[in-house]
């Protein structure tokens, strides 16, 4: 079992875990945390419903005071923020990331969300002056910060690299092409239009007041998206 920790949840956003409301929140620890279907012979800490997930699939670990993940080998893989994790390789969470388990057609199966509001001060993200008053949305490029209407709103790393793409380029239409060779440049522009699009939706749940009535974001079918601004 998990010593509990109330800076530290994995909030669910799809899926079911067995204990857990549909959008409940599963506290986290220091103790490592084993994700996986439960069977006669494998009981995980976390136990998910959904035969396309593999009985030990990913384990969250408390390391240097923060919060990894590791693909234990699964059969159906492991992203966050919509990219494919190496198994075995851990990788550091940032608060606002998404963690999708057991990739089907591009779409995950189950997706959790990362959340620590109250970061370390080596890693607290503390602006000089936060835009309290401020209404609408402020995007802080240099402090990594997004404000609306004086809230902050907690991004992934690739969904805020998006949207300060779309935020330089605010008020002109960016083909999904050209999304994919500047945001995923990392991946060599090799990305697919439903990955981007779910990253969009991303986006759009942080900072639309209304995300089925898009007040900044608006898609363009069959080409991309444009930033109002």
């Amino acid at each position: 079992m998990l010593s509990a920790n109330a800076e530290a949840f994995l909030q669910i956003e799809k899926g079911h875990i067995d204990g857990y409301s549909r959008e409940g929140k599963i506290p986290l620890g220091t103790s490592a945390l084993q994700v996986g279907r439960t069977s006669q012979k494998n009981a995980p800490d976390i136990k998910v419903k959904d035969e396309y997930i593999s009985r030990n699939h990913v384990e969250f670990s408390y390391i240097g005071g923060r919060f990894m993940l590791r693909d234990v080998g699964s059969r159906n893989g492991t992203e966050i923020n919509g990219e494919r994790l190496e198994p075995g390789r851990f990788y550091s969470l940032e608060n606002g990331d998404f963690i999708g388990l057991a990739i089907i057609s591009g779409e995950p199966r189950v997706v959790l969300r990362f959340c620590r509001p109250r970061q370390s001060e080596e890693t607290q993200y503390m602006p000089a002056h936060p835009p309290k008053k401020a209404e609408g949305l402020i995007i802080d490029v240099k402090a990594r910060g997004v404000f609306v209407d004086g809230s902050e709103v907690s991004l992934g790393r690739r969904e805020f690299n998006l949207l300060v793409f779309l935020y330089q380029n605010r008020g002109r239409a960016c083909s999904e092409s050209e999304i994919a060779e500047k945001v995923w440049a990392d991946e060599g522009g090799v990305v697919s239009p439903e990955t981007i699009k779910q990253c969009i939706q991303r986006i759009k749940k942080g900072i639309e007041p209304d995300p089925s009535k898009p007040r900044y974001i608006t898609t363009l079918p069959q080409y991309g998206y444009r930033l109002e601004w």
